[in-house]
């Protein structure tokens, strides 16, 4: 069922300072719904006779002190086609279709097109019955940086964060037949049709590690950290290139997990990893992988 939201407003400039988009990036878990977070305001269809120049999008950054940073990025390029992709209809189920989405999505927390006066408007991002429609992921992905301002805040970038709870490591044990067909070949392309808003590949930000220790079917949360923006990059990348893993009979009794995050707040999906037992991974859209040694020291306990 197709729909289109109210038209956006114009603003007088781009502003990534806005209260829920400043909010939103200064949260400590970039999962999580504050409930007395502000509205977004003029959000909204792309209106008829505005002529974007240039994108700004709204990030997490990091100083030279090592500080978080809120940072504005102009962006430039195909504009058009980055405008074109947002004026779609979006889509939602028909009222008398109820439907639950498997995979968590959050859109970018702030996102602005441009014109030549300097004047702005804040698209609503199209949507899809189970979410965001992923077309303007790949034309955003193929504007150039070509500025960046940024304004600390009081918080290291490698602040942890807040860790959302989970229940249970959702490991099993497996034999040879569980892993007939599992197919390894070409997992990255399929993520990128399946999931390519929730599930950022090398444009990942600097990502949260939470570790627990499981028991039956409960989670205790045991440490958090936060990696840096190259093992965050690695990670993702053999996790995503890591061959199928084979059959196990070991339960992990420790175990990470690693919400996975662009810079500008968006994603969503989650990959888990055994830091003992069989040692595998897995995550939206990954089935049990065997990850190299160097994934499983780049997320288990830091050396004090």
């Amino acid at each position: 069922m197709s729909y289109r939201p109210p038209t956006a407003e114009i603003a007088e400039r781009a502003d990534c300072h806005a209260p829920d988009i400043e909010s939103r990036l200064s949260a400590l878990n970039l999962g999580s719904i504050d409930p007395g977070r502000p509205s977004a305001v003029g959000v909204g269809y792309p209106p008829r006779r505005f002529e974007p120049v240039a994108v700004v999008r709204c990030e997490r950054g990091e100083s030279a002190a090592g500080a978080l940073t809120i940072d504005s990025v102009r962006l430039e390029g195909d504009v058009e086609a980055a405008w074109d992709a947002f004026r779609v209809d979006s889509e939602r189920f028909p009222d008398n279709v109820q439907a639950s989405c498997a995979v968590a999505q959050n859109g970018p927390a702030g996102l602005w097109f441009v014109d030549a006066n300097g004047r702005a408007v804040r698209p609503a991002w199209p949507a899809a019955p189970c979410g965001f429609q992923d077309h303007p992921i790949g034309v955003l992905a193929e504007l150039h940086e070509v500025d960046r301002q940024q304004q600390a805040r009081q918080l290291p970038a490698d602040n942890p964060g807040v860790c959302s709870e989970k229940y249970g490591s959702g490991f099993t044990t497996t034999t040879d037949t569980d892993i007939q067909g599992v197919d390894g070949t070409d997992r990255r392309s399929r993520l990128a049709v399946n999931y390519a808003m929730a599930f950022p590949t090398e444009d990942v930000g600097r990502l949260q590690v939470c570790r627990f220790i499981e028991s039956a079917d409960s989670s205790t949360q045991l440490s958090r950290s936060r990696l840096t923006i190259d093992q965050s990059v690695d990670l993702v990348r053999e996790v995503i290139d890591a061959p199928p893993a084979p059959p196990c009979a070991l339960t992990a009794t420790r175990t990470a997990q690693i919400p996975l995050y662009r810079a500008d707040g968006s994603g969503g999906a989650k990959i888990d990893i055994e830091l003992d037992g069989c040692r595998r991974a897995t995550g939206t859209g990954i089935p049990y992988v065997a990850v190299p040694a160097t994934v499983t020291a780049a997320v288990d306990e830091p050396p004090q």
